[in-house]
């Protein structure tokens, strides 16, 4: 019996999850539109002691960043959004400039004419930010206000640990993950089918998702002798390799949900080959148990071509 209504409440569930998509479809244009973004939606909440950066890495989505805006310009816990373009074409970079000045205030954008991928690009993001804590968020994607809420819910920020959404609303649920604290061997376990409670297929999914909250100082610090590496779009798995390797965890955040945009102009859509090529070797490794080494990895991995360089800073007229 108990079963039965175990069952019939999660259909419930599942109709009701449906019924709110629907609604929040019909309403998608207005709430993520620039002049609600700016002039309509409000902060519920009051200037706090931590104050924490957005970072954002942008590739050709000039016409669409006011969406990654959406609960982060107003929030008052968030002092500062920093923008990386990577290499976009001239034109889209001015449309790009175009969207984010009529914004202002907080925003701090950079422009580096090189493209050197997403994986470069995120660590270059979190350098330029000025706070000690970081929230690194995907242009295509928007974060909901629960996530903070459930950030600043946290007594402590433990350094060593980056934090992760449960849910990347609507298609990628995790929340059967929610509390999970995740170091190298757990993963290895998962990805190798011996924790029984964790589907292996959802958290391989997981693994490489994004959209965290991390210390700034400690992610750089983890990842920077990998700068150059080109991963195309498995450049989380392999942050997250290289993360657990040196001793560090995951921990997903119960309640901490963004919003996750399919589109045509998506880096995975567009490098499938090649990401799904970078991604097995990452898996093949946490299988193995083999932590990261700059100098096994340099056989594996793809280097960029070229010399890394540093991104120019882009006054915003107001």
């Amino acid at each position: 019996m108990l079963i039965q209504l175990r069952t019939a409440l999660r259909r419930c569930m599942k109709i009701i999850d449906k019924i709110r998509y629907k609604i929040f479809e019909k309403l998608e244009p207005l709430l993520f539109s620039p002049f609600f973004i700016k002039n309509i939606d409000t902060s519920r909440n009051q200037p706090n002691s931590r104050l924490i950066s957005v970072a954002i890495p942008h590739y050709k989505r000039g016409k669409k960043i006011h969406l990654t805006l959406k609960n982060i310009f107003k929030d008052k816990r968030i002092n500062e959004i920093v923008i990386l373009d990577d290499g976009s074409s001239l034109e889209e970079f001015n449309y790009l400039v175009e969207n984010i000045s009529r914004f202002q205030g907080k925003i701090k954008l950079f422009r580096r004419e090189q493209n050197i991928g997403a994986f470069g690009t995120k660590i270059q993001a979190v350098s330029l930010c000025s706070n000690e804590w970081v929230i690194l968020l995907d242009s295509d994607n928007s974060i909901f206000r629960k996530y903070i809420d459930t950030i600043f819910n946290l007594q402590t920020w433990d350094e060593r640990t980056i934090y992760c959404a449960s849910f990347a609303y609507p298609y990628l649920d995790f929340r059967s993950l929610s509390r999970e604290v995740i170091d190298f061997q757990k993963c290895s376990n998962i990805l190798n089918d011996k924790i029984n409670n964790i589907d292996r297929k959802i958290f391989e999914i997981f693994i490489n998702d994004g959209n965290y909250f991390l210390n700034k100082n400690n992610f750089l610090q983890a990842l920077l002798d990998y700068k150059n590496s080109r991963v195309f779009a498995a450049d989380v798995i392999f942050a997250n390799y290289i993360w657990l390797s040196q001793g560090h965890k995951l921990e997903v955040l119960e309640n901490a949900s963004y919003f996750h945009r399919v589109h045509n102009g998506s880096t995975w859509l567009n490098s499938m080959r090649e990401s799904i090529k970078s991604a097995d070797i990452i898996q093949d490794m946490f299988k193995k148990g083999i932590r990261a080494d700059r100098e096994v990895l340099s056989d594996l991995i793809d280097a960029l071509p070229y010399a890394w360089t540093e991104p120019t800073a882009v006054p915003l007229e107001i």
